[in-house]
This record gives C-alpha cells, sequence and structure tokens, in this order.
C-alpha cells in the first residue's frame, strides 16, 4: 500500500510541476500580448503624428509653391506664339511684346550693376589702379581682383 500511496503522490507532484510552468508560461504570454499592445498604441500613435507632420509639410510645400513669382523667360514667351491659339488670339503679339519691353526695362545687364564688390573693383581699376592696390584697399583676394578685372574687360570687348 505504501508503493500505491507513494506513487499517487508522485503523480500528483508531477501534475502540480506541469500546472504550474503551464500558468508560468500563460503569465508570461499574458505580459508578452501586453507589452506588445502597448508598443502597438505607441506605433500608431508614431504614425498619427507622421500622417500629421506629412500633411503639415505638403501644405507648406503647397504654399510655398504659391508664394514663388512666375519665372520670366524671354524665349519661352516668344515660343508660345508659335501655339495655333496664339496665332489667332490678336493680343498675343501685343502682350508678348510688352512684356518683353518690361523684362527689357530691367536687364540683369552689366556684371558690375549687381554686385557691390565688383562695382568697387572697376571704379578703382578706372582709377588706374593696380590689381595689387585694389586688392589691397578692398581687403580682397587678389585672385578674386584679377577674376574680376577679366569678366570687365570681356564684357568691354
Amino acid at each position: 500500500m505504501f508503493w500505491v500511496n507513494a506513487s499517487c503522490v508522485l503523480v500528483l507532484l508531477v501534475a502540480a510541476l506541469a500546472v504550474y510552468f503551464v500558468c508560468r508560461r500563460l503569465v508570461a504570454a499574458v505580459a508578452l500580448q501586453r507589452e506588445l499592445e502597448s508598443t502597438l498604441r505607441e506605433l500608431k500613435i508614431v504614425v498619427d503624428v507622421a500622417h500629421d507632420t506629412t500633411a503639415r509639410l505638403e501644405a507648406a510645400i503647397r504654399r510655398a509653391e504659391a508664394l514663388q513669382s512666375p519665372r520670366r523667360d524671354t524665349l519661352a514667351s516668344i515660343e508660345s506664339l508659335a501655339d495655333p491659339s496664339a496665332l489667332s488670339d490678336e493680343d498675343a503679339l501685343a502682350s508678348v511684346a510688352a512684356d518683353l519691353q518690361r523684362q527689357m526695362s530691367d536687364p540683369a545687364g552689366n556684371i558690375f550693376e549687381q554686385d557691390a564688390k565688383a562695382i568697387s573693383v572697376a571704379r578703382l581699376c578706372g582709377q588706374g589702379l593696380k590689381p595689387a592696390e585694389i586688392s589691397r584697399r578692398l581687403s580682397l583676394p587678389i585672385g578674386e581682383v584679377e577674376f574680376l578685372l577679366s569678366l570687365r574687360a570681356n564684357s568691354q570687348a
């Protein structure tokens, strides 16, 4: 009888151990599921923020594109006259001509009119100063002075 009782206790002990390990695995699985759900919530928040940021960036891009002034392109405006609808429009040529006159009234023109350094170099050169003296007076590298002078010489030739 002793062996029967001992074997029953042993079977009960093994069953208890099995239940214990199953419970531990269930607790670990539940903890892992909670962690995954928490991570999923965080990821959903990140995705929502990314969508909001994308929408804001796209809106900013649209605003920036709307602020850009149309590029003045002389050749494109002349080429637009080749369009059959422009050929039939009586005012198309007058419109392009007026636009060209407006563009020619403020040409990019001489490089020295747009750059204060270049203007200073040109004035000092006009006074008969050598590049080394111009470089010293304007605190510019002599190479830059010589470059600006070479541009001036090319534009006057």
